[in-house]
């Protein structure tokens, strides 16, 4: 696995130092991702796309509504130094998010190989870390990366057997070379 760079020589996290955060903080977001975050990447119809898929990779932690939920995850944002956080009226509750390829390489990935996660979400941080390679390389944007991100996807957070059965389509679809079978398929 490319060992990513994006923390200091010295592996400290840079963070606001006008905010006050707990000793341990960094631990502390380790273990709350375990429990309530999630590493993903989602794919979109885009006819103007070559391929006519968009790829893209997502880190959020999730918390249900609360003035000190929503706090919490405003002090991860600031630690991190990245990311932004909204009400996501689908799953009903807040969300902490990053979506940007370069700011996951450079602040998200780092993080957590210094601070490891130790449950079932280190494996999909694993798979997570190889599409944001294969990303990063470009390869989303040919038929052969794309059908590999697509397989690795569907390894990941225990994917529901409708979203397996997408990413089989789509992986199918490419292989065939029919852009326009995605489309009409998968409408934007």
């Amino acid at each position: 696995m490319e060992k990513y760079s994006g923390l200091p020589e010295n592996n400290e996290q840079k963070v606001d130092s006008s905010k006050s955060f707990p000793k341990g903080f960094s631990y502390y977001i380790a273990g709350f991702t375990d429990g309530e975050g999630s590493f993903s990447v989602s794919f979109r119809i885009l006819k103007k796309l070559t391929l006519g898929i968009e790829c893209v990779p997502s880190f959020a932690i999730g918390q249900k509504n609360g003035k000190k939920n929503v706090q919490l995850l405003e002090k991860i944002r600031d630690y991190l130094s990245c990311g932004s956080v909204r009400y996501s009226k689908g799953d009903n509750c807040y969300k902490y998010e990053i979506r940007s390829l370069s700011l996951i390489r450079e602040k998200i990935l780092p993080f957590f190989e210094k601070y490891p996660l130790l449950g079932e979400k280190a494996t999909d941080f694993t798979i997570f870390c190889e599409i944001c390679s294969l990303m990063a390389a470009q390869q989303h944007r040919n038929k052969k990366g794309l059908i590999r991100i697509l397989k690795l996807a569907a390894k990941m957070n225990n994917a529901s057997p409708k979203r397996k059965a997408r990413l089989l389509d789509l992986q199918a679809l490419l292989e065939k070379n029919d852009k326009e079978q995605i489309i009409s398929t998968f409408p934007e």
